[in-house]
Formats: C-alpha cells, sequence, structure tokens
C-alpha cells in the first residue's frame, strides 16, 4: 500500500528565520521550570490613581506609563522587604539594595513589532516621573539590535552574540551566571515585571514561568463592584499575578510584601504631582 500526499500549489505558509531574541527566551523558560514559585493572584482597587491618569492626558494630551507606576510601587515595597530582592547561591543568599528590574518593550525593528529587555536601574530610588520618563525614551529609541537598543550598547553587542552561540555552550555559560549573582543581576536583574494589560480589555490574571526571585505580571484592568463603608460600588480594579522562589523567599515576608504593596497602590504613591 502507497501513501501519496498531495500539496497545493497555492502557498498558505510562509517561512521566517527564527529570531535570535527568543532563544534567550527559550533559555530563561528551561531555568524558570526547575524554580519553586511561590503564586499569589490579587485585585486591587485602582479607581482613584485612574482618574489622575485620565484628568493628566485631558490637560497634557500625554499618557502616563501604568506599568512605569506600577514599577514604582513595587520598588517602593522592596525597598521595605529586600529578602525579595535576593539570589541563592549554593548556601548564600545574595540580598541587594539596588532594584534592578527587568520589563519587556516593543519596538520597531525592521518593520515588525520586537519584544525587547530593558532593565531599570535602582528602580526603588526613582520616582515614577523619572520611571516614566525613562520608560518612554526607550519606547521611542531607534532600534537596530534584535536583543536591546542600539547595536552600538554594549550589553546589545553582548546578548546578541551570547544568542548566536550553540546551545550547549549558552548553557555552560548560563551555569556561570547563575552562580554568580551580581553577574546575573546585571544582565537580568533581579525580578522582571510584566503586562498584559496593555493587550487586554477585560481583567484576568496570567500565569508565567520565571526564572527570577521575584516576577509581577499586571493583567487587565476592568470594572468590579467593591465593597466601601457597606456599600456596594462599582469600581476599576487590577489583576497581579504575583510570584516569589520559596527557595529565596519564606510566606511571610512574601505576605507583608503583598501587604505593603497593596496599600502603596491604591493609595495612589508616587501621583502627588500629577494631579
Amino acid at each position: 500500500m502507497s501513501l501519496v500526499l498531495k500539496m497545493s500549489k497555492s502557498k498558505r505558509y510562509e517561512i521566517s528565520k527564527y529570531p535570535e531574541s527568543r532563544k534567550l527566551v527559550i533559555d530563561l523558560v528551561e531555568q524558570g521550570s526547575k524554580k519553586h514559585h511561590v503564586k499569589a493572584m490579587i485585585t486591587l482597587d485602582v479607581s482613584e490613581p485612574r482618574k489622575i491618569f485620565r484628568n493628566y492626558k485631558e490637560k497634557t494630551g500625554n499618557s502616563l506609563s501604568f506599568t512605569g507606576w506600577i514599577i514604582t510601587c513595587v520598588g517602593k515595597a522592596v525597598s521595605k522587604h529586600k529578602e525579595l530582592n535576593a539570589y541563592k547561591k549554593r548556601n548564600k543568599i545574595y540580598t541587594f539594595d539596588d532594584f534592578d528590574v527587568g520589563i519587556v518593550i516593543e519596538r520597531e525593528l525592521g518593520g515588525k513589532r520586537v519584544p525587547t529587555k530593558y532593565i531599570i536601574r535602582r528602580a526603588n530610588e526613582k520616582s515614577f516621573k523619572e520611571i516614566h520618563e525613562e520608560i518612554r525614551s526607550v519606547q521611542t529609541k531607534k532600534s537596530d539590535g534584535p536583543i536591546l537598543g542600539s547595536k552600538k550598547d554594549k550589553t546589545t553587542r553582548t546578548l546578541s552574540f551570547f544568542a548566536s552561540l550553540p546551545r550547549f555552550v549558552r548553557k555552560i555559560i548560563w551555569w556561570y551566571v547563575n552562580n554568580h549573582p551580581p553577574l546575573r543581576k546585571k544582565f537580568l536583574g533581579t525580578a522582571t515585571i510584566t503586562s498584559i494589560g496593555m493587550f487586554a480589555k477585560i481583567g484576568g490574571w496570567g500565569i508565567v514561568i520565571s526564572s527570577e526571585t521575584l516576577h509581577v505580571l499586571i493583567g487587565g484592568i476592568s470594572k468590579r463592584p467593591v465593597v466601601i463603608d457597606d456599600k456596594v460600588e462599582v469600581r476599576e480594579c487590577v489583576d497581579l499575578t504575583l510570584m516569589v522562589d520559596h527557595v529565596v523567599v519564606d510566606g511571610a515576608p512574601f505576605t507583608r510584601f503583598i501587604q505593603s504593596l497593596t496599600e502603596l497602590i491604591e493609595e495612589g504613591y508616587g501621583l502627588e504631582e500629577f494631579k
């Protein structure tokens, strides 16, 4: 019995080169699958902060970065709970003063929207205005590198070269980087904050695989019924997924961090000058 495969003459697919940047994603997902993350999914009332965002846009015509504001709040909370700003190496814990957080920014590259990694350094010491302006600057900056920024940038060249290496060589290098927490912090930060809310018009949480000690995923914003002074009101709420590596952080510090972050977000921390 013979099997004959017939293929249409019309082309219904296209073949493109696998992006180098995705190779790094594969590496990080592989590392993240070995982590022992504790996850918390929370919903916070952001009605008042959202009013400030809308009013600012009406006055100036410019939009403030909601992700940048969440980063500001997370940085402040981490300053109070530094246990989350750490990496483990064998029987030692490296706890850092500087909160370097990795974010993903979409930019134009070769006519396509490409996600690029960017590290906001010392986010715990910066105001919301500083973080907002830094994000906007990176978003508008011309990118000619497949990983980050311009090929003239040293970090971009390093990451681009790394992505071009065979997988077994990258594994050896990852082993070295993971055994040197300050080096890992330099290239990846100690935390990652990502946002799916910008792509969604509904609320909801997301679960990701992360290789960092702390990961915050910003979900959608939606209207929810909230009890205030024994009365039900319709409020704007944001869904957040918080994850920490249980090997580094215990449940009690994680819970205290969540409490601090909740208070900062719901009180509109850092937005005073934009009212």
